[in-house]
């Protein structure tokens, strides 16, 4: 998964500091609703996970959780300064 950074910021005065990419980050797995792309898409035949990688790899219980919320996902964003017209772009590989 990669985060570009916003052509809105064209200096590096206006560069995105880790902080932001960390927060802009977050925002984009509040924004996630993964419980219903479980019962939609994989009709209950997958589990949610709170990671990339796979939980027979991962002990789940030690990650920490991101619940669906569209709001706090919406309110980091705009605490990164991210333009509300920005898209961001997410590379997935699947195999």
């Amino acid at each position: 998964m990669a985060l570009r950074e916003p052509a809105a910021r064209a200096n590096a005065a206006q560069a995105i500091t880790p902080a932001e990419i960390k927060r802009a980050r977050q925002a984009l797995i509040y924004a996630i609703d993964r419980d219903t792309l479980v019962k939609t898409l994989w009709k209950g035949a997958a589990q949610p996970v709170n990671s990339p990688i796979t939980a027979s790899w991962v002990d789940m219980a030690e990650l920490n959780k991101y619940p669906y919320d569209p709001a706090k996902a919406r309110q980091l964003l705009k605490d990164t300064n991210w333009p509300a017209n920005q898209s961001i772009e997410l590379f997935v590989y699947y195999t």
